[in-house]
């Protein structure tokens, strides 16, 4: 819930999301639940809050995997909309980027994250224990002085940080913020930290420098107040610089050093660019933990060439990366080129990955004709040293079974984690379902020379683990001493006004075994008002064929919307059939449809129908909406399917009176463990006006019964914003 109040000049916020930041030195990019008051004129600006802190923030650091994930969170809370996701030193979008589970505490990303891509996750974490937070921010002209007070209520103690400082700011290039901190336990002097910023920006160069030291005696509460650089007993130093003595060249420098109570980090970034009309060259140097890395690129545009050679050399490991693309085209010819070397090697590994792409594409006006090949081989080049693995599987509710890429030569050495969580035969584990509630399993674990079988037990038999779990295994194998992958392919495509269709071929060469791969597509609008998207696979040895057809037929304004899936195997098949017609009579619709899905695994199965429909009628100043769902599920006891809605049912009335608005909602949900839930919510949105604007109240009640548990919650809420 959120509450302003703005008077011209002061204004006034009430929220549990304020994200404040009033120094480096004490409360910093932190988020707290209370009042925030800012003062401003021109030469004087004043901050004042009140304010409880009762989540902990969190970083999670890592490099990718050369997957798009998932990946884990170590925390067994995270608190909601609360992270900040960085790639690179970027900041990344929700749901656009990135998706996050909150609860399984997984996040995925919308693209691979390489080897060399470095991830950091700033998110907030429940706290058992709750801080109250006061204080003051005034800045006359350059002037700063803050106070700022911590008091943990379980133990009664404050922490007071007095501070001084001179802010000179013309723009974030330009910049002198220098600031010491003095920091009081219970009234009693107990140490200082300093804190430097400096940005000057010219034509022909740009620097910067932060510069961050603590005392033994300032005991800064990292995850309380938010600066992860900031520790008692430790220095931090931050320089960049670009120069740019010509318009073609420049050259970027970046430093960063931190010591800790006598342990030191250090790492730096040297890079040269060289950039002309046709071309551009890299030159890059970097050093971090004892890893160096050499980089190189070039891009030539006129032939779209680019050439990458990269060697990274530790105490570890070395490895040597080399590509090249090259990809000139005509007006009727492309062609292209792709070639890519790795080696690495250590004490005990040498691997050597070489693969190529080639390719033509002949284009005309109605007809296209594209060839190419595709090659890669991997060597191990020391073929006798075992070493660890590690394969990452996605449970969907069906699989039991999880097989391993290569023999393990030792089962004791075969280690099992789901959601990054070690898991042992007959240990247990706690599943996190949809709606909130949860369950304890055994876990009956069986490891094989070459897989894995998984089953979680309870008092109502042996399942195959629940979906969208991540499911890692480790072993100890040996890598063949060389493995290889080839296809050929051959393409024609055809395109008129109204409709493309295209056929392949593609041969699939792998260790000496062969497939063929037929795929057939066609898109387009056959009939005057019907559009499709029809494909369809097939592999020739393995006997997998998939189908996929899309089709609308339109009747302005309404139209049907059909969707077909058949994906099948000689053991498993899934069907999944959908039917959607939506009819509109003005501001008035019906949206109908019904879903079948049919999945089968050896002798497991599992089908489901499932109906959904929706109904909106407007009258004069009133607008009625209902919602019906109901769904049939039928299925073998192996299979798993957690806890899913049977039939919902909700009524929305809306009326508007007065140019406000009073909306009444009415829901019910049944779910298949008997859980069955009532919510009744109630909304006013008063007239916008200049003086009231984004204003709502509303009251929820959430009524929930469980075979003989019962629970009731009652929440009473909204916006209110007041500009004077």
């Amino acid at each position: 819930m959120e509450l302003f109040l703005n008077f011209s000049e002061f204004k006034i916020r009430f929220s549990n999301l304020l994200n404040l930041n009033f120094s480096p030195l004490s409360l910093y990019n932190k988020k707290v639940n209370g009042i925030y008051i800012t003062y401003e004129n021109n030469t004087l600006s004043l901050k004042g809050i009140i304010s409880k802190i009762e989540g902990l923030k969190k970083y999670k650091n890592f490099y990718g995997n050369g997957t798009p994930g998932p990946y884990f969170l170590e925390d067994t809370f995270l608190t909601p909309f609360t992270e900040k996701v960085y790639l690179n030193g970027n900041l990344l979008q929700r749901d656009f980027d990135y998706a996050i589970d909150y609860k399984q505490r997984i996040i995925s990303f919308s693209f691979v994250i390489t080897k060399n891509d470095y991830i950091v996750i700033e998110y907030e974490s429940p706290s058992k224990e709750i801080y109250n937070l006061s204080g003051f921010s005034l800045n006359l002209s350059a002037l700063n002085l803050s106070y700022l007070n911590l008091e943990k209520s379980i133990e009664n103690t404050q922490n007071s940080f007095w501070e001084v400082g001179i802010n000179m700011e013309k723009d974030e290039n330009n910049l002198l913020n220098l600031r010491r901190s003095f920091f009081f336990v219970n009234n009693m002097y107990s140490g200082y930290a300093d804190y430097l910023k400096f940005a000057l920006s010219k034509e022909l160069f740009t620097a910067s420098l932060e510069y961050l030291y603590a005392e033994k005696g300032y005991i800064y509460l990292t995850e309380v107040l938010g600066n992860n650089n900031l520790l008692s007993d430790s220095k931090y130093i931050h320089f960049s610089l670009s120069l740019l003595p010509f318009s073609s060249l420049s050259y970027i420098y970046d430093f960063e050093n931190k010591i800790t109570k006598g342990e030191e980090f250090s790492k730096q970034n040297h890079t040269l660019i060289l950039n002309t009309n046709n071309s551009k060259a890299e030159f890059s140097y970097s050093y971090e933990k004892s890893k160096e890395e050499i980089g190189i690129t070039y891009t030539y545009y006129p032939l779209s060439l680019n050439s990458m050679y990269k060697k990274t050399i530790s105490n570890s490991y070395v490895s040597s990366t080399y590509s090249m693309s090259l990809s000139p085209s005509l007006d009727f010819l492309n062609s292209y080129f792709l070639v890519y070397s790795n080696d690495y090697y250590s004490d005990k590994a040498y691997f050597r990955d070489f693969s190529y792409t080639i390719g033509i594409s002949i284009k005309s006006k109605s007809f296209e004709l594209n060839m190419g090949e595709k090659f890669n081989k991997k060597e191990n080049l020391n073929p006798d040293t075992p070493i660890y693995l590690a394969q990452i599987f996605m449970t969907d509710g069906v699989n039991f079974s999880f097989q391993l890429s290569y023999p393990t030569i030792d089962i004791n050495s075969v280690s099992v984690y789901i959601n990054n969580i070690l898991v042992k035969n007959n240990s247990t584990f706690t599943y996190l379902f949809p709606d909130g509630s949860y369950k304890t399993y055994t876990l009956n674990l069986s490891i094989y020379e070459n897989r894995v079988d998984l089953f979680f037990v309870d008092n109502n038999g042996i399942h195959p683990p629940p979906p969208d779990l991540s499911l890692t295994i480790y072993y100890l194998t040996i890598i063949p001493q060389e493995s290889y992958y080839q296809s050929h392919d051959l393409q024609l495509k055809f395109t008129s006004p109204k409709i493309s269709s295209s056929a392949s071929l593609q041969r699939i060469e792998q260790d000496f075994i062969y497939d063929y791969l037929i795929n057939f597509s066609a898109r387009g609008t056959i009939l005057k008002n019907l559009w499709i998207d029809l494909t369809n696979i097939y592999k020739i040895y393995e006997k997998n064929n998939k189908l996929l057809l899309k089709s609308v037929y339109f009747f302005l304004p309404s139209y049907i919307y059909l969707d077909l899936n058949i994906n099948s195997f000689p053991y498993a098949k899934t069907i999944l059939f959908k039917i959607n017609p939506v009819l509109t009579f003005g501001e008035d619709f019906i949206n109908f449809s019904l879903e079948h899905l049919e999945n089968t695994y050896y002798e497991a199965y599992l089908k489901y129908l499932s109906l959904n429909l929706e109904f909106k009628k407007k009258f004069s100043q009133n607008e009625f909406k209902a919602h019906f769902y109901k769904t049939w599920r039928t299925y073998t006891s192996s299979v798993d399917t957690g806890t899913y809605l049977l039939n919902s049912e909700s009524i929305n009335l809306l009326r508007e009176l007065n140019k406000s608005k009073y909306e009444l909602f009415i829901i019910h949900e049944k779910y298949n463990t008997n859980l069955e839930k009532y919510t009744v919510i109630f909304t006013y949105i008063p007239n916008k006006s200049e003086k009231f604007t984004n204003n709502c109240l509303y009251i929820k009640g959430i009524y929930s019964a469980l075979e003989q548990n019962y629970s009731f919650i009652l929440q009473i809420g909204g916006n209110i914003s007041v500009n004077f």
